[in-house]
């Protein structure tokens, strides 16, 4: 089932012109099977970089400290990363700043981050996951 919207969708196809002017990156929109939203070539040699999740978020970048992924989303898109030699990059958009992030499993398995999240204003019972908590001095932080 796709969970994003229309709105969600435009708003994904704007910020991929930004991300790409940012990292030197051509990307590509993967079909929704890959759980990654895109996959990262490099502008100039035409190599793949990234598999990349992004996120957009209706807050500024600080207002938590950590920012979740879905768990399913981190096992899967670091092995198809792992299985084409990339990084597995993860990328929130906050109103003020773009943030990216190779997340790590050394920063990710501690108790204290890992919990489980409805979304219920998606009026959804099975819209529960296991969610990682990834501190936000992880990400490179770029001003909007």
């Amino acid at each position: 089932m796709l969970r994003e919207s229309p709105e969600d969708r435009r708003t994904q196809i704007l910020a991929m012109e930004r991300i790409e002017a940012i990292k030197g990156w051509r990307l590509v929109t993967l079909h929704r099977r890959y759980y990654a939203d895109w996959c990262a070539f490099n502008a100039e040699s035409g190599e793949v970089e990234a598999f990349v999740e992004y996120k957009r978020r209706n807050c500024k970048h600080d207002d938590f400290e950590t920012v979740f992924l879905d768990v399913n989303k981190y096992v899967h898109c670091t092995s198809l990363a792992d299985s084409f030699g990339a990084a597995f990059i993860y990328i929130n958009e906050w109103d003020d700043a773009f943030g990216f992030c190779e997340p790590k499993t050394r920063d990710l398995l501690r108790p204290d981050h890992l919990s489980s999240r409805r979304c219920s204003y998606r009026d959804d019972p099975d819209d529960e996951y296991l969610m990682i908590h990834i501190p936000l001095s992880r990400f490179e932080l770029i001003q909007k």
